[in-house]
C-alpha cells in the first residue's frame, strides 16, 4: 500500500508544528529514533477537538482540526492552518513568503490557485500574501508584470493571512 500526502507530527515543540504547517517536512530517522523530535504521548481527543467545535457538520469542521492542541502554553494550530499546510493540488503551485503584486499588462493568463483557476485579462491586478499559486503557464502573447516585496522590508510574517 502506498499513501500519498504529508504527515503532521504532533510534537511537544510548537515551533516544529508551525514549521510543518508552513510546508516543511520534518526529517524522520527510522534507524535511530532517538534522533527524532519528541512526539506528544498524551494526546486527548477531548483536548484536540473541544466539544463545542463538534457542532459543525459542514466544511467548517475541516477548518478547525486540532484547534485545541496545546504544546506547553501555546495552541500552535489555528483555524485553517492544517488545510493551508496540505500539499497543493498541482505540482507547480508554490507558496511564497512575500507580498506579490501581479499586473496583467497585455493578453490573458490563467492564475492557478490551490482551489481553482482564475482567468486574468489586461488591466487585472492581483495582490497576494502567503497564497498558493502558479503563473508559470503564461501564453507567449501575454505580458505580465510581477513585483515581489520582501517580507522583512515590510515587517510581514511568513504566515498566510486568515
Amino acid at each position: 500500500m502506498k499513501l500519498e500526502g504529508r504527515i503532521l507530527f504532533l510534537t511537544e515543540d510548537p515551533e516544529l508544528i508551525k514549521r510543518q504547517l508552513a510546508g516543511e517536512d520534518l526529517p524522520w530517522d527510522t534507524k535511530n529514533p532517538a534522533n527524532n523530535p519528541k512526539l506528544r504521548d498524551d494526546i486527548s481527543t477531548d483536548e484536540i477537538t473541544p466539544a463545542h467545535l463538534c457542532f459543525y457538520f459542514d466544511q467548517t469542521l475541516g477548518e478547525i482540526p486540532y484547534a485545541g492542541l496545546k504544546c506547553g502554553n501555546e495552541t500552535p494550530i489555528g483555524r485553517g492552518d492544517v488545510k493551508r499546510g496540505a500539499p497543493p493540488r498541482h505540482p507547480a503551485i508554490h507558496r511564497t513568503r512575500s507580498l506579490d503584486y501581479v499586473i496583467v499588462l497585455e493578453g490573458e493568463i490563467d492564475l492557478l490557485l490551490d482551489e481553482g483557476e482564475v482567468r486574468l485579462a489586461a488591466g487585472d491586478v492581483v495582490v497576494q500574501r502567503g497564497t498558493l499559486d502558479d503563473l508559470s503557464r503564461a501564453p507567449a502573447d501575454a505580458f505580465v508584470a510581477r513585483f515581489v516585496r520582501a517580507q522583512r522590508a515590510l515587517g510581514l510574517t511568513s504566515e498566510a493571512p486568515p
